[in-house]
C-alpha cells in the first residue's frame, strides 16, 4: 500500500504541473515516459431478479527510462491495481535497449513480448478497461527481442521468451494500421490481429483449438463509441461471452482529466445491464 500511495502522490503532483503526463525530463539522462492514475467503476442490475452488483478498480503506474549512451538505454515500469474484494495486482518490467542502428533495436530483460505489444500497456488507461479479447493476449516474459523498422509505416519484431520453463518464439509484423503477432509454444500456437483507425479499433485473438475472441470499437465521433466483445469456445462449441456497450467520452479543457461514461449489456448469458464511468489522468 505504501508503494500505491507513493505513485498516487507523485501522479497528482505532476498532473498539476503539466497537461500531458508523458515524456517528463527529470534530468539529461532520466525521463518519466508515462505517469498514470485511473479509477474505473461500474454498477450492474440483473434484469431477471432486479439485484445489483458493483465493481471498482484503482490503477496507477509509472514508466521511466535512463539513457546511458546514445545507443544504450534502460527502461522500466511498475503498475498496481486495487479492486474491490481482491488482492492488489502488480505489473512490472525491466529491459535494456540497444540501438546499434537507427532502424534496429535489441531488447533484453523482463518485458513485453512482440505479442504482448498488441495488449494495452499497464501504464495507460486502456489497460484498466481492456476488452476480453485484449485480455487474452499474453503478458510480459523474460527473453530477448529484435525490432527492425522497414520504413516509416512498417516494422517487424522477433523474440525468444521463457514461458514457465518452455521457450516460445514470438513474431510481430506491423504495416500502417494493421498489426499481426503470435507465438509458438510446444505443440500449440496463439495469434492476434489488431486494426486501428480513426473510426474502427478491433482486436482478434485465436488460441489453437480452444478459443476465438474478438472486440470492436466503432467511433461515431470524438465523444461516442460502440463496443462489441465476444468469445467462442471450440471445446464447448458455443459462444461463451458477449458484451455490447456505448461510451460517452469527456475531457477537461483546463486539467489533464479525461474519461467516459459507459452503458453495457450482456444479451446472452448474465443478462446484466451495467452502467459506470472511467476517470483518469
Amino acid at each position: 500500500m505504501k508503494k500505491c500511495f507513493f505513485f498516487l502522490c507523485l501522479t497528482i503532483v505532476w498532473s498539476t504541473c503539466t497537461a500531458q503526463i508523458t515524456k517528463i525530463d527529470i534530468d539529461d539522462n532520466f525521463t518519466l515516459d508515462r505517469v498514470y492514475l485511473g479509477l474505473n467503476s461500474s454498477t450492474g442490475i440483473k434484469l431477471d431478479e432486479l439485484s445489483n452488483t458493483n465493481f471498482v478498480s484503482l490503477q496507477t503506474g509509472i514508466m521511466i527510462s535512463n539513457r546511458l549512451s546514445p545507443t544504450l538505454k534502460i527502461r522500466s515500469f511498475g503498475a498496481m491495481r486495487l479492486e474491490n474484494n481482491e488482492e492488489i495486482s502488480g505489473f512490472s518490467a525491466y529491459e535494456i535497449i540497444i540501438t546499434p542502428h537507427k532502424k534496429l533495436a535489441i531488447h533484453i530483460g523482463a518485458m513485453t513480448t512482440p505479442t504482448t505489444e498488441l495488449r494495452p500497456n499497464p501504464t495507460t488507461w486502456q489497460s484498466q478497461v481492456e476488452t476480453n479479447a485484449q485480455a487474452k493476449i499474453i503478458g510480459g516474459r523474460t527473453g530477448i527481442k529484435l525490432r527492425y523498422n522497414l520504413n516509416s509505416k512498417s516494422a517487424i519484431s522477433y523474440g525468444v521468451f521463457n514461458h514457465s520453463g518452455v521457450l516460445a518464439h514470438h513474431v510481430k509484423f506491423k504495416y500502417d494500421k494493421v498489426s499481426v503477432a503470435g507465438y509458438i509454444e510446444s505443440d500449440f500456437f496463439f495469434t492476434a490481429v489488431e486494426y486501428q483507425s480513426k473510426k474502427i479499433n478491433t482486436t482478434i485473438t485465436y488460441l489453437y483449438n480452444k478459443e476465438l475472441s474478438a472486440s470492436l470499437f466503432y467511433n461515431f465521433s470524438n465523444q461516442y463509441s460502440l463496443l462489441l466483445d465476444s468469445e467462442y469456445n471450440f471445446l464447448t462449441e458455443r459462444v461463451i461471452k458477449t458484451n455490447i456497450g456505448l461510451r460517452k467520452y469527456y475531457a477537461s479543457k483546463k486539467l489533464p482529466i479525461r474519461g467516459f461514461f459507459v452503458l453495457s449489456y450482456d444479451p446472452v448469458f448474465d443478462k446484466i445491464l451495467q452502467g459506470g464511468f472511467m476517470i483518469h489522468i
